[in-house]
């Protein structure tokens, strides 16, 4: 069974820019040794973006979701065909395949409606992807929507995104709660602190100490990730001696994902 890194926090943290980031040192460590599924699992799928490719938004969880909810309700499933079967191999034609990683989107619905039959499969799609990659790094939706469906039953690394302010981490503390509630199992659970100045580190700390989640690690503000956002550049294509970059390896050097 292939690791499962879990990237998840409060919107508006920066988790896809750390999920990007991750994945830029993932690759540069293992190029090609390992096989890489990258899947954003977020209904607003921003993450191709910040990995500078793109998808068939026929090819997303959430498209294949719907149609084949259609295919059902008219009848059009042949009979004699299992549904379940018929379901797993559209996912499986969805993942796209790059140089150093395949990919999986979410992305959303078509029209109005709940995601509940969405996540129902991405909940699926990870039973059947994970045994055939050596990692899969997910890009979770902001918040507890994830967690509270159980789309993961076990996690070997969740990295919870604060931005270092006390929302971010009283979200921080509920995904903790509710991953207890729930019994997903988390083999280690983690807080990255993301565009926190040198000012207020020791605030950082002390909120981690406080609601009993290990700190990786710091990641200082950028004014070159700024620039990068503002003029659409793909965070993956970050020089690999950013100081951003660095403190991204330092943080999966820590946890132990990288040397493996």
């Amino acid at each position: 069974m292939g690791i499962l890194i879990a990237v998840t926090g409060k919107g508006g943290t920066g988790k896809t820019a750390v999920t990007a980031l991750m994945l830029k040192c993932l690759i540069e460590e293992y190029m090609n040794k390992k096989n890489i599924l990258v899947i954003d699992a977020d209904p607003d799928a921003n993450l191709a973006e910040e990995l500078g490719v793109s998808y068939d938004v026929r090819k997303t969880i959430g498209y294949i979701a719907t149609q084949f909810k259609k295919m059902v309700s008219e009848g059009r499933i042949p009979s004699g065909i299992d549904k379940s079967v018929l379901l797993e191999s559209k996912v499986l034609e969805a993942v796209e395949e790059f140089d150093h990683f395949d990919l999986l989107v979410m992305w959303r619905t078509e029209g109005e409606g709940c995601y509940c039959f969405v996540n129902e499969v991405l909940s699926k799609a990870l039973d059947w992807l994970i045994d055939g990659y050596d990692i899969v790094l997910m890009d979770c939706e902001a918040g507890l929507e994830h967690f509270n469906r159980r789309i993961f039953k076990e996690v070997d690394h969740l990295f919870i995104v604060v931005d270092g302010s006390k929302p971010s981490f009283e979200t921080a503390k509920r995904i903790k709660d509710i991953v207890a509630e729930v019994r997903i199992r988390v083999s280690n659970m983690w807080i990255i602190g993301n565009r926190v100045p040198n000012t207020c580190i020791d605030v950082v700390r002390r909120r981690c100490n406080e609601i009993g989640i290990p700190l990786a690690g710091i990641i200082p503000p950028s004014n070159t990730i700024n620039e990068y956002y503002i003029l659409g550049k793909p965070l993956i294509d970050l020089p690999s001696d950013n100081n951003v970059v660095k403190m991204v390896k330092d943080i999966l050097l820590k946890v132990g994902l990288l040397g493996m």
